[in-house]
């Protein structure tokens, strides 16, 4: 089939029947396999009995897996909270664009680390943040 030929809509039309296509092909696909296990599992165990043998001889039981507790670990962190806008937090990582004008309107430099330092300590309101990992 020439492709291009065909308008924008057909195209789509095209495209939408292919989809809807590898969707039946791919659900044919597991259901062929699904069909096709349980034929070879009985051949296999009629194999395994020919031989003499058990199948759980042969094979292991499957084992399932054990649940893992899930400890409660409570972490701490340091965060700060804006006086003037509760809404403005900083805990750690990139300055956030509020916090960097914030300190050049006061004077501080936010690229200077004793600067942001003395800024948090003075302007910054600092809580301690705990939550459960």
């Amino acid at each position: 089939m020439n492709y291009e030929d065909l308008t924008v809509e057909e195209l789509r039309q095209k495209l939408m029947e292919t989809d809807m296509n590898r969707q039946n092909i791919e659900r044919m696909l597991k259901e062929r396999k699904r069909e096709s296990r349980g034929e070879m599992l009985q051949k296999l165990n009629e194999l395994m009995q020919s031989y003499g043998f058990e199948p759980n001889e042969i094979m292991k039981p499957k084992r399932t897996r054990r649940k893992k507790r899930k400890i409660s670990m409570k972490t701490s962190f340091t965060q700060y909270v804006d006086p003037d806008n509760p809404n403005n937090t900083y805990s750690r990582g990139v300055l956030p664009p509020w916090f960097k004008e914030k300190m050049i309107k006061l004077g501080f430099d936010p690229e200077n680390k004793d600067d942001r330092e003395r800024f948090r300590a003075k302007h910054m309101r600092k809580i301690q943040v705990e939550r459960n990992i």
